[in-house]
């Protein structure tokens, strides 16, 4: 639970607030996800090894059903 002290501020203020501290937990929660499955000590040549993988593999493309006469949108 969170306790602020509001007097002072704006609503955006306190909202912007709230933003960065949520950021700030999810970014916290990544590194130790990351540390736990041993990524944290991956090398720049790793790094640029998966991210040239992922750039490179195939993209599905989507299926493209077509809808029978009589059960097309509208009609």
């Amino acid at each position: 639970m969170l306790v602020f002290d509001i007097a002072g501020q704006d609503f955006e203020n306190l909202i912007d607030t709230l933003n960065r501290a949520e950021a700030m937990r999810l970014f916290e929660e990544i590194q130790m996800q990351a540390a736990r499955a041993g990524l944290s000590s991956m090398t720049m040549e790793e790094i640029d090894t998966e991210i040239a993988a992922y750039r490179n593999a195939p993209v599905a493309k989507p299926s493209r059903k077509k809808i029978p006469q009589g059960q097309q949108k509208g009609k």
